[in-house]
């Protein structure tokens, strides 16, 4: 018995120290923000920005829409992951470094589905449907922290400008 109750007592306690990578639940609002080391400047990340076929609308003024692009992720992957994704960003500039903020994640369900009370339609969909519950609680199963990890594999992939210069 006083095993169970350490047990119920501590269970809280560690799923509340649940890390979620570079995503924020504020007021059940989903954004992914991450800061970057990086020597390039805004006009050579333009030039970058220009070439990528999703990021393209960013490439005047650092925000925009991103074009929607399915995902591929390593791990299980949840079906509502199977569509395309779609993403507000926008990049600001300090010495040395830049951040980038991803908000209105939107994705379009390969197939129409009904999860955790979240009905698919034929249109965009909000993603935080999928990983955060009704009360604004983190879904802890793990589709959704798979998820979750996809996407931030994918945003800080997509996000890390390197210079394509060769000196060779």
């Amino acid at each position: 018995m006083k095993k169970f109750i350490l047990i119920a007592f501590l269970t809280p306690i560690f799923s509340f120290s649940q890390e979620h990578q570079n995503f924020k639940n504020e007021n059940n609002i989903l954004t992914w923000e991450k800061v970057y080391e990086s020597d390039l400047n805004s006009t050579e990340i333009s030039e970058i920005l220009t070439k990528d076929a999703v990021l393209n609308s960013l490439s005047e003024g650092f925000t925009g829409q991103s074009t929607p692009e399915k995902i591929k992720c390593e791990d299980r992957q949840a079906i509502f992951m199977d569509g395309s994704f779609q993403y507000y960003a926008s990049i600001e500039f300090k010495e040395g470094r830049y951040r980038v903020q991803v908000s209105s994640i939107e994705l379009t369900p390969s197939i129409t589905i009904a999860l955790y009370g979240v009905r698919s339609s034929e249109g965009p969909e909000a993603y935080s449907g999928y990983i955060l519950k009704n009360n604004g609680d983190w879904r802890t199963n793990t589709l959704a922290q798979n998820s979750i990890a996809c996407l931030n594999q994918y945003f800080s992939n997509k996000f890390e400008f390197t210079s394509t210069e060769k000196d060779w």
